[in-house]
């Protein structure tokens, strides 16, 4: 049978998982936000290419 403290030690281990967990979503979605600029600048720079090519 486990001791109180190691119980204490649980949640709080438990707790720290949540806020890893959390931070590493909030970071997940900042990257792919961040992905979605460049891909939409990468669309711009091949537009631009693509003009500069005919001209």
């Amino acid at each position: 049978m486990s001791k109180p403290d190691d119980l204490d030690r649980f949640k709080t281990v438990l707790s720290n998982m949540k806020k890893v967990t959390l931070q590493s979503q909030r970071n997940a979605e900042q990257i792919s936000h961040e992905l979605s600029k460049v891909k939409e600048q990468l669309t711009d720079v091949k537009a631009e290419h693509q003009k500069l090519k005919k001209a």
